[in-house]
């Protein structure tokens, strides 16, 4: 039983890996863990606070400032960008990279401006033979036909100083990975072979095949940023950009107005709601900042979501099997999530959440199954066996109250009502006892019906005798009135018996006594063996009171006390007293009646 949800749960948890820990799989539910790493990183960022801005990194942002202060179209942007790009590697800066895209003019343009964008490549180009200029350009794949001139290309590239900006978008469309990146040109020593990436000597691991790319931790969601307006006017005022010695300097876009904003798990946070979303260099940011602080997250490997999957689906199947409360199944699940939630948070690890929730929660509604099927099964069939010997009332009230399992008693007012078939040995001298088992049966079954749906507590059978107590073990304020309407029932059902027996013998003849008064319940006997009792005088009263109704030639004889306490709730009863009459053993004298079904 429990062996197929355990395949399932280790099925789901390799099944809602990463798509990039089983690789070939399609990412049919990939977000669903990503989307769990983000709600993560959100996480820490809350808790430990963000981490504070690689001050070796210079942000250069082309904001709506230098778009005014520049005040012409971007296709002549280029020289300036030449002149800001000689002032920084002038300072000493580390490295000056580009997240931007100069694209060719487009065709048919006059010989004197194709000669003078060819003049602001040239002299672009010197400074990309420095050596310390990375030049940025989008795949095909990533936006087809965006491109740098090829001229620019192909000097960059000739230098090793062409990279990809590529941003992988995942199926939620949400951006959380790079492909060979600007950011790998942004300081340290980086090399990169054989789908192996290296930061000073520091492997760091990359997802993808064929592809590789970056998966980013994003830490910090505030960036400052320098105006390139400002760096401008300083260098054609011969100022010294001191601000810009060792530094990386990148420059990237961050006006408004020119749309460079790409979906990541910063866009939730109320700050980059407000600014519009994530800027596309906060992504290559991220990822260099991963790189460079020996950061990584890599997606845990299929195996790993089976098995944790597997686990806790197997101590779900035990937790359901024990009939442990679905509270436990709850806090199990969150001491999951908070496990999850500890190991990245402190630790950088990305483990497995929905397929060990989907496990977990197949587990235990399996071992819930399992235990409806066998031991639940078997405690059902106890209880209906036992119902069988004794009273539903106390097969209910021993299971739900442990304290009635012991011996003792408590004073109750109840009724007792007593009923036994009239000439029953003639009946037997003419049938084999096996046929008087058969017509006892019969006649059983119809009188434990009418009394079950009475709700009273059948007491014992003794011989063709039939016992039954109201208003005990359960309290029953109306139980007079109950123990009259069931007497009232069997006669009516023994009359419509006697006539669909069509003129065969049974037992359809019966007298009935009912008494009401304080009597002693509870259980009697010994730690082996022990029933529900009714102990007192009133308890034998209803047998004396039964064994009267042959003399006075009736039916359903009741006492004084039960007419009085039941008489108002049976208007539908006609009440005939026989006179005060005396009863064997007892001393006192009582008025007695006779109960009829009143006329229509």
């Amino acid at each position: 039983m429990a062996v197929l949800p355990l395949l399932v749960a280790i099925l789901l948890g390799w099944w809602l890996s990463p798509p990039q820990a089983v690789p070939g799989r399609a990412p049919a539910f990939a977000v669903w863990e990503t989307g769990w790493l983000d709600h993560l990183q959100r996480a820490r960022l809350r808790l430990r606070g963000a981490s504070p801005p690689d001050d070796q990194v210079l942000l250069i942002g082309v904001d709506e400032a230098t778009i005014a202060y520049l005040d012409k179209p971007a296709l002549f942007w280029l020289t300036d960008f030449t002149q800001l790009t000689a002032a920084l590697l002038d300072a000493e800066a580390a490295c000056v990279a580009f997240d931007f895209i100069f694209q060719s003019p487009s065709q048919g343009v006059s010989s004197a401006l194709e000669n003078e964008l060819r003049t602001q490549r040239e002299d672009f180009l010197v400074q990309v033979a420095r050596g310390s200029v990375a030049l940025s350009y989008l795949p095909d794949s990533a936006s087809l036909g965006v491109h740098n001139h090829k001229d620019l290309e192909a000097v960059a590239e000739t230098f090793g100083n062409l990279c990809s900006i590529g941003v992988v978008v995942d199926p939620d469309g949400i951006h959380r990975r790079l492909s060979l990146w600007l950011a790998a040109k942004m300081g340290s020593k980086v090399s990169f072979e054989t789908g192996r990436l290296h930061v000073d000597g520091r492997p760091v691991p990359l997802e993808g095949g064929a592809e590789p790319s970056l998966r980013s931790l994003y830490r910090t969601p505030q960036r400052k940023f320098v105006s390139a307006a400002l760096l401008l006017r300083k260098c054609r005022e011969g100022k010294p950009l001191d601000e810009a010695r060792g530094k990386i300097c990148l420059i990237a876009p961050t006006a408004t107005s020119l749309g460079d904003f790409r979906p990541s798990i910063y866009d939730a946070l109320a700050s980059k709601r407000d600014e519009g979303g994530t800027l596309g260099v906060e992504h290559h940011l991220a990822a260099a900042e991963t790189m460079h602080r020996g950061l990584s997250v890599s997606p845990y490997p299929g195996w790993l979501g089976g098995l944790m999957s597997g686990l806790l689906c197997g101590l779900m199947v035990a937790l359901g099997y024990s009939a442990g409360g679905w509270w436990l199944l709850g806090l199990t699940l969150l001491l999951h999530g908070l496990v999850n939630l500890a190991g990245f948070v402190w630790a950088d690890l990305w483990l497995p959440f929905w397929g060990p929730v989907g496990g977990g929660l197949l587990g235990y509604v399996s071992g819930y199954q399992w235990r409806y099927l066998t031991v639940e099964r078997q405690r059902r069939l106890t209880v209906e066996l036992f119902s069988r010997m004794v009273s539903p009332q106390v097969v209910d009230k021993v299971l739900s109250d442990p304290t009635q399992r012991e011996l003792g008693g408590v004073q109750r007012r109840v009724t007792v009502l007593y009923t036994d078939i009239n000439d029953f040995t003639p009946m037997c001298e003419r049938h084999t006892p096996a046929e008087v088992i058969v017509l006892l049966n019969q006649y059983f079954e119809e009188m434990v019906h009418l009394i079950f749906r009475s709700e009273g507590m059948l007491k014992q059978f003794v011989g063709d005798e039939i016992m039954v107590i109201y208003g005990a073990p359960m309290e029953q304020p109306d139980h007079a009135a109950r123990a009259v309407s069931t007497a009232l029932d069997m006669l009516e059902r023994l009359h419509q018996m006697e006539i669909e027996a069509h003129g065969e013998d049974g037992f359809f003849d019966i007298k009935v006594g009912i008494n009401t008064g304080d009597v002693v319940v509870g259980h009697v006997g010994s730690d082996k063996h022990m029933e529900y009792a009714a102990v007192g005088d009133d308890v034998n009263l209803g047998a004396r009171i039964m064994g009267t109704t042959k003399k006075l030639g009736v039916k359903i004889l009741v006492s004084e006390v039960t007419k009085l306490e039941a008489e108002a709730l049976l208007p539908d009863a006609e009440w005939i007293s026989h006179g005060i009459q005396s009863f064997k053993g007892k001393t006192a004298q009582m008025e007695v009646f006779e109960v009829r079904r009143r006329s229509k």
